[in-house]
């Protein structure tokens, strides 16, 4: 594994040596006797941060070389300005992946940021012709470090790029490795690379119509430019075009809870979920008793059907919840020391209504697959029901019809998932 001060001297080699080359290439078309193309140049140049910082520091590693070929071809541009002009300057954001997700994304952005701020402060660019594109914690390059190592690269591989809960389980895994030595190499050798902005930059060098020229001497010069650059001007102008951005993957999973509050009364219930957004989830939840609880005089008979949507606010469906449902209850309902027994009319009137919910969501232990989950609602419920005297076989009272608002929800569930590590 390469130490951070000979990939940081490589990184500064290789942008100066691209420097040096752009240069060249500029200078060799800086001729009015061209006919009028535009080429497209790329550079790249590499800004490193400390960890846990966003502040452009010119004294840290090789920034100072960096930062100083960034200047020196912005001033060749402005010195060939007849010729060659600039046309933008492309920012990407990235931080290491070790942390949590959300905090590493925001980290990534605050560094793109900041080095767009430094560029205008200290070259005096106008702000428009700097883009910032893309903040992000660079999986891929991360794997590709990684490829000598198969049990790491297995480990970075699993789950999705862009689920905080998955990323957490891969560093959690590699934390564990060894008694912590993996990671201690990682946090020395591999991390550090990976905490940059990347500065892309985009020269447009416009050439104008030919101008005749007096003498010999000028054939040959203008034969030898249509040789060198003839294949050369379409390709670069192709490859260098922009490609769309990757659409941005959300985890998807299936999730199968019980409720242990509704155990207690007796009441079977199971819940299945799917994560169908990187906010959203859809549920359906069952409810069945039907059996006395000793006599008849004493029984909490029901079968309920909800299904509910809900809303995540945070990332990788956990934490805080908001739902609304709609549901469906049939119902026989006594105790001892109720006067009567209520039950919907016929068994063929169930309450109907829906309403809205609160909830939270808690994993537990390091594998994804298990979290705790407390929930509340409240709803509005037609309801159409008989009263009987609450003894066996007791008669019939009277019917009754009322809209029933209050809670309609109360669980302490145990949830488990089925694609912790699904794609």
């Amino acid at each position: 594994m390469r130490t951070p001060h000979v990939t940081q001297y490589l990184t500064s080699m290789a942008g100066l040596m691209c420097l040096a080359l752009c240069l060249c290439v500029l200078a060799s078309y800086a001729s009015p006797l061209h006919a009028s193309e535009s080429i497209r140049r790329e550079v790249r140049f590499d800004v490193a941060f400390p960890i846990n910082s966003f502040k452009v520091e010119r004294d840290f590693g090789t920034n100072a070389a960096v930062l100083d070929s960034l200047a020196e071809l912005i001033t060749a541009v402005r010195d060939e300005s007849t010729y060659i002009e600039l046309k933008e300057i492309g920012l990407n954001g990235t931080a290491s992946p070790d942390g949590r997700l959300t905090s590493n994304l925001r980290l990534a952005d605050r560094r793109m940021r900041s080095l767009r701020d430094y560029i205008v402060a200290n070259y005096d660019i106008p702000d428009s012709v700097i883009i910032l594109k893309e903040a992000s914690v660079p999986w891929d390059e991360f794997r590709e470090m990684l490829k000598d190592e198969p049990r790491l690269l297995h480990i970075v591989s699993k789950g999705s790029d862009d689920s905080w809960l998955d990323a957490g389980i891969r560093m959690d895994r590699l934390k564990a490795l060894d008694g912590g030595a993996v990671w201690r190499r990682l946090a020395r050798d591999v991390f550090p690379q990976l905490r940059r902005s990347v500065v892309m930059t985009v020269v447009i060098e416009t050439l104008p119509e030919p101008t005749p020229a007096p003498g010999p001497e000028s054939e040959p010069c203008e034969y030898v430019y249509e040789e060198a650059v003839e294949a050369e001007v379409v390709e670069e102008a192709v490859e260098a075009a922009p490609e769309p951005a990757p659409a941005a993957r959300c985890h998807r999973s299936w999730h199968a809870s019980t409720n242990v509050l509704a155990w207690t009364l007796g009441l079977t219930n199971l819940m299945g979920e799917y994560d169908f957004g990187c906010h959203w989830s859809v549920g359906l939840s069952l409810y069945y008793s039907g059996w006395n609880y000793a006599k008849a005089t004493r029984k909490f008979r029901a079968f309920i059907f909800r299904p509910e949507l809900r809303w995540w606010p945070g990332e990788g469906h956990r934490g805080l919840f908001v739902d609304g449902h709609i549901q469906m209850a049939a119902y026989n309902f006594a105790l001892p020391g109720w006067e009567y027994r209520i039950q919907d009319v016929g068994g063929c009137h169930p309450a109907l209504g829906g309403g809205i919910g609160v909830g939270y969501r808690l994993p537990l232990g390091r594998s994804g697959r298990w979290a705790a989950e407390a929930a509340i609602g409240a709803g509005v419920y037609h309801l159409e029901y008989n009263r009987f005297v609450n003894e066996e076989n007791g008669a019939l009272v009277d019917r009754r019809e009322r809209t029933f608002f209050g809670l309609d929800n109360v669980s302490v569930s145990v949830v488990y998932n089925f694609n912790a590590f699904g794609r």
